[in-house]
């Protein structure tokens, strides 16, 4: 009993503050579910969800009923429905507290390992249909910014959401680090420059470098990045960038992030 109470303890520390792999063996293809847990409890501070959690790594470490694969995907999906319903839709399902503990207990209970991968497979359809429409997530997405104005904690989910297109792009599952946020056209000249479109992802030094200067001159220093997402840019607008294209840029990636990311169809 004590011994199930400390593994239990143990799981749980983990959901609520994932540090390192150690719980999993410090095995490195597992960073990318610590990196889903981080957005669960800190960024959007979901806590229902944590019944649910449990029972998946108990199944996962302890009963070896559930395959890894189908853990991270589980919990990418838990990530995903999150971020599109309560932090872009600002919605509040009172269904899904009951979906979490009904299949909890059933993790919990069951041991045929089809049995369980049938009911992963029901449950990640059931969040995907629950699922915000394309313009219900485009209106909590152009509304999101980024400021060295703002406190951090204020800045998290464009940073998430810069981290999860990179990633995307280049094909990681880990953030790229180091890591600072661009204003491709300097946010001194607006509000309405710290938008997602007007943002990217950089190296701090190659940021350093390019400063407040124009586009064309930013570019030469750009030419250094490994970031996919500033590649893009410099390939998607090689002469111009101004206020229109930082609204255009931004419905790009707010479609491109419900399509390729959430794996949703417009």
């Amino acid at each position: 009993f004590l011994g199930n109470l400390e593994k239990e303890a143990l799981i749980y520390n983990h959901i609520v503050n994932p540090k390192n792999l150690s719980i999993y063996n410090n095995d490195p293809s597992l960073q990318v579910v610590n990196q889903s847990l981080n957005a669960i409890s800190y960024i959007f501070n979901i806590i229902q969800a944590r019944v649910l959690l449990l029972s998946l790594h108990n199944a996962r470490l302890y009963s070896r009923t559930i395959k890894q694969q189908q853990f991270i995907e589980v919990i990418n999906m838990i990530e995903n429905f999150h971020f599109a319903f309560n932090a872009m839709a600002s919605g509040r399902p009172s269904s899904i507290g009951k979906m979490y503990n009904k299949l909890a207990r059933l993790l919990r209970n069951e041991t045929n390992k089809n049995t369980i991968k049938k009911e992963l497979d029901d449950f990640m359809l059931n969040l995907k249909s629950m699922m915000p429409s394309y313009d219900i997530f485009k209106k909590g997405f152009i509304q999101i910014t980024y400021s060295n104005r703002y406190d951090e904690s204020k800045n998290d989910i464009a940073v998430y959401i810069l981290n999860k297109i990179e990633n995307k792009l280049s094909s990681r599952s880990e953030n790229r680090t180091p890591q600072t946020v661009e204003h491709i056209i300097p946010e001194s000249n607006g509000e309405e420059y710290t938008t997602i479109g007007n943002l990217s992802l950089l190296e701090p030094t190659i940021n350093e470098d390019a400063g407040n200067k124009a586009y064309l001159q930013k570019k030469l220093h750009y030419a250094a990045t490994d970031f996919s997402t500033i590649k893009k840019l410099v390939l998607d607008y090689p002469t111009i960038f101004d206020l229109d294209k930082v609204k255009e840029r931004t419905e790009i990636l707010c479609k491109y992030y419900y399509e390729n990311i959430l794996g949703l169809i417009i």
